[in-house]
């Protein structure tokens, strides 16, 4: 399926694939299972115990997201073996972690695909907190910090297909 963001299109994986294909876009309500890879640590974002980190994308339950288009490319990542729970973001304390998915805010993303980024790179993009220029990133301890919007590999991610 394909996913608008800001004015480029990102394929999310289907789960009978090996490699990302176009398929019909998704609209606002549509949700579907992914592995969200992050580009520089070859990482994949995992849900363990009730925390959010980056790891090995072998880690099967853990690593698989039930993604949800909010509409307007806004998203939340839910973790697949713990409903309920997403990716967050605390704005006061710029913390990452897990959040009740139904806390609205701290627990919503925006994709969007860096400048810099090339169009054959169309399946790498940026995952913006709900506060201006604070990108996700992660670096090699696995550890989810959000940081200043770079458009370096650390805050570049994409959907793996498994």
């Amino acid at each position: 399926m394909t996913v608008a963001l800001a004015g480029a299109a990102l394929v999310a994986p289907m789960a009978t694939s090996a490699t990302a294909s176009p398929h019909s876009p998704t609209r606002p309500g549509d949700s579907w299972e992914s592995t969200v890879h992050q580009i520089a640590t070859q990482n994949c974002l995992l849900e363990m115990n009730n925390a959010m980190f980056a790891g090995s994308c072998q880690a099967w339950d853990a690593s698989k997201f039930i993604v949800h288009d909010l509409g307007h490319s806004y998203y939340q990542f839910e973790a697949k073996n713990r409903p309920g729970t997403c990716l967050g973001m605390n704005s006061d304390t710029e913390k990452v972690g897990t959040w009740p998915c139904s806390a609205g805010y701290p627990s919503t993303w925006l994709l969007k695909i860096s400048p810099g980024l090339s169009n054959q790179l169309w399946n790498q993009w940026a995952m913006m907190a709900r506060r201006p220029d604070q990108c996700l990133d992660a670096g090699w301890d696995g550890r989810l910090i959000t940081a200043g919007c770079n458009d370096g590999g650390f805050q570049n991610w994409s959907f793996l297909i498994k």
